[in-house]
């Protein structure tokens, strides 16, 4: 079955998406103690993640977030960088910090494939 969600604007679509993954992050710490999640950048992602940060019930610090993807050759400090993107506007708002798995894209793209 397909749950289709509608919202007004952007940031109620974002409000929403991060309600409901905020719900499955606090269920999973429930059952297991821990939670892994991983996390898109991009601009459709603002909204979502200034709501995901912002929720209540989800201790942080056992969660772990694998980075999705980034470009290659581009190192951290670039504007661009995905990496970057998310210790901004994801890590860096958290006051309990998650484990983050960035992907690296300044190295060997196999090699750095292989120590994920």
């Amino acid at each position: 079955m397909i749950e289709m969600h509608v919202a007004s604007d952007k940031d109620e679509l974002g409000r929403q998406a991060a309600a409901l993954g905020a719900q499955a992050i606090r269920d999973e710490l429930a059952r297991h103690g821990a939670a892994t999640i991983i996390v898109a950048t991009g601009a459709s992602q603002f909204e979502m993640l200034n709501h995901l940060v912002a929720a209540e019930g989800i201790d942080w610090s056992k969660v772990t977030a694998f980075h999705l993807d980034e470009y290659v050759g581009l190192p951290e400090s670039h504007p661009a960088s995905f990496r970057r993107y998310l210790r901004e506007r994801f890590m860096a708002p958290l006051k309990n910090a998650p484990a983050f798995i960035p992907v690296d894209g300044e190295g060997d793209p196999a090699a750095v494939v292989k120590q994920l």
